[in-house]
């Protein structure tokens, strides 16, 4: 794993976070190491092209899901995210308000499994910056959340 690169300087980044998936994610025993190496979920605050992007990628797919926010995670403050993969769509919402949707994804969390590259803060990109703040909580749901559940999570 590479060493975090230097995000120096006045701006912090904070974030909330929540996770919701269409099916709970399940590992059973051993992980083949091809596996673990191509298989990765990751929420970067910001990325070269300077929006956030929450991705999911399983061994086999050609290339990643993803979803782009509008722009970077706000600096400065808490900013609640949550991210719903389910039945094909991708959302996600900051401070309870869709940013970014992909309704093309093929990718489940249910095929998650046990990976040793999902990250909060960073991508797999190591040119991406790495979130330069904190992760106050996580909640990992067994379902995709609905816009109205993810709007007052937020509100909390």
């Amino acid at each position: 794993m590479p060493a975090p690169r230097d995000t120096s300087g006045p701006s912090r980044r904070q974030m909330l976070l929540t996770a919701s998936a269409a099916a709970a994610v399940a590992s059973i025993g051993p992980v083949p190491a091809a596996h673990a190496a191509d298989t990765c979920l990751f929420l970067a605050a910001t990325t070269g092209a300077g929006r956030a992007r929450a991705a999911l990628k399983i061994t086999g797919m050609e290339r990643e899901d993803f979803i782009d926010a509008a722009g970077p995670l706000p600096v400065g403050g808490w900013t609640h995210v949550a991210l719903t993969p389910g039945g094909g769509t991708g959302v996600l919402c900051l401070d309870g308000a869709e940013t970014g949707r992909n309704s093309a994804t093929v990718a489940s969390p249910l095929l998650l499994g046990v990976t040793t590259r999902s990250y909060l803060g960073r991508s797999q990109n190591t040119s991406h910056p790495y979130l330069k703040g904190a992760v106050r909580d996580l909640r990992v749901h067994n379902r995709a959340l609905t816009a109205a559940e993810a709007a007052r999570l937020a509100a909390d």
